[in-house]
Formats: C-alpha cells, structure tokens, sequence
C-alpha cells in the first residue's frame, strides 16, 4: 500500500521509547532515531528494506537524533521529523 505511516503513530512510538526507564534503581532515558523503509519503494526483499530502513535512521541520527526518517525510493531520506 502506498498510504503513508500516519505521524501520530509515529509520535506515539517515539514518546514510548524516549520515557525514562529506572535500571537497577537509575533512571536511564534513550533518544530513539527510527529509519522506515516501505515496501515496494524501499526494497523488495527483507534485506533491502533493513539496509535502506538502517540509512534513513542514520540519516535521522545525523540530523540530531530522536527524530524519524524515510527512505525514499532515489536513495534520499525524506520527511526527517522530530
């Protein structure tokens, strides 16, 4: 399908993963960067979905983190939010 991943569940994905978590009695926090490669656009095989998911949520990282990305289709990531 070529509908887009809605952002608020991307939001809501983000604001899970950046909560603060206590670890053997320290509150530790992540700052998520996700990459999101669709199916055809973005590979049409298990490994070239992962790849091109892997760049776009370097791409993110590269950006400043915890944000999202998309890979699109030429190579490029598109849509980096916060």
């Amino acid at each position: 399908s070529s509908d887009p991943v809605p952002a608020e569940l991307l939001d809501r994905i983000m604001d899970s993963l950046s909560r603060p978590y206590e670890v053997n009695g320290k509150l530790l926090r992540c700052t998520p960067s996700l990459g999101i490669a669709r199916y055809p656009s973005g590979g049409v095989d298990a490994d070239t979905l992962l790849a091109n998911a892997d760049h776009a949520m370097y791409e993110a990282k590269r950006q400043g983190g915890a944000r999202y990305g998309f890979y699109v289709d030429d190579g490029s990531v598109a849509d980096i939010a916060v």
